[in-house]
């Protein structure tokens, strides 16, 4: 055993287990300056290294049905266990992202916590279990990943049979082990009190949150994604901090925490939002080099980020996912969370008015 999972590890690994959420995605296509083809010895090669540096990769659950999860190190792993070909390319990621969503991992088996599709236009989806990683982590791996494929030896021999290694082998200490996560007597009584009093006191019981949460929960899930370029948005340069100031951030992490509401997984009850955007911020943009033996050289474009929390999660999420000097959003909403017709709607309108604010902009 690695070590037991965390508060806010194991609050994901019951969700999952419990069938009210699957996994986080975020999808990235590479491309390659003399087009070469993400093939098996290539990709393989590269996922070698990934893993190898990265041991969130190489962990499985334990004790699991006994609400005592823990991660332990995976000595080997087959990758071709984990890493799917499909013959559909990127234009069809409206449908594989909602498929991926319903696969839940499979965590009684000796598999990783994570999988890979690769489409045919070297699109890779990277979905993985909440437990290992937030929706950084999706741009984490893609960035390691990307880095690993300038190295790869092609004219070397590769195997799907990974050996992990387990001198130095350690996992990022859970998160109440590296910042302080007290709470103060007066958010305890204003539970409590959210817990006793008439839910008609609560300042959001007249908030629109979309259908109540089903009672037999589903991950079917609906998926709309839309990509904005440096040729449809308009620069205009802003004010600009010259230092970060920490007394700000603090003060926002404070309020954060002071508003923050506890998930409850209430089926058949009123959903906490209506809305949620997610924004796990821009990926870095790489120079493309030559790898270590001059023959690869790789560069990333569309990028999307989407997460499940189909049963229980806000009604409506949009996330945002910005890369080179572009952006990708996507849309997505469980089935039976709101009426089909209103959400269809609702893209259609957001993305018109994206586009006019764009527009809007670049006159001025």
């Amino acid at each position: 055993m690695v070590r037991c999972a965390g508060l806010l590890e194991r609050y994901h690994i019951t969700r999952h287990y419990l069938g009210l959420d699957s996994c986080v995605i975020v999808s990235a296509k590479y491309n390659s300056a003399t087009d070469i083809v993400l093939h098996r010895a290539i990709l393989f090669a590269a996922l070698g290294k990934v893993v190898q540096r990265h041991p969130a990769l190489a962990v499985r659950l334990c004790d699991e049905e006994i609400g005592a999860p823990a991660f332990v190190r995976l000595e080997t792993i087959d990758l071709s266990q984990v890493v799917e070909f499909s013959e559909l390319d990127s234009s069809h990621l409206e449908e594989v992202i909602p498929t991926e969503f319903l696969r839940r991992l499979d965590t009684a088996t000796a598999l990783p916590l994570w999988r890979l599709t690769v489409l045919e236009d070297n699109t890779v989806v990277f979905a993985y279990h909440h437990g290992i990683g937030d929706g950084q982590s999706g741009l984490a791996f893609h960035r390691a990943l990307l880095s690993a494929l300038d190295e790869v030896d092609t004219s070397a021999e590769v195997l799907p049979i990974l050996h992990t290694q387990s001198d130095g082998f350690n996992l990022s200490p859970p998160l109440e082990e590296c910042t302080k996560l007290s709470i103060s007597l007066l958010k305890i009584l204003h539970e409590i009190a959210h817990l006793l009093l008439p839910d008609s006191w609560s300042a959001d019981f007249f908030a629109w949150s979309g259908n109540p949460v089903v009672i037999g929960p589903t991950l079917r899930t609906t998926v709309r994604i839309v990509e904005y370029t440096p040729e449809e948005t308009a620069y205009g340069p802003g004010p600009r901090m010259d230092s970060f100031s920490w007394d700000t951030a603090a003060k926002l992490s404070a309020t954060l925490q002071k508003h923050f509401v506890k998930s409850k997984e209430e089926l058949g009850k009123k959903r906490a939002a209506g809305f949620e955007l997610s924004n796990i911020g821009r990926f870095p943009t790489l120079q493309a080099t030559s790898g270590e033996h001059g023959a690869l050289k790789w560069s990333i474009g569309e990028m999307y980020f989407c997460q499940c929390d189909a049963v229980c999660g806000a009604a409506l999420k949009i996330t945002w996912l910005g890369h080179h000097e572009e952006a990708g959003v996507s849309l997505s909403w469980g089935e039976g969370a709101v009426d089909e017709s209103l959400a269809e709607s609702f893209f259609v309108e957001f993305k018109k008015t994206v586009e006019a604010l764009l527009a809007s902009h670049a006159q001025q």
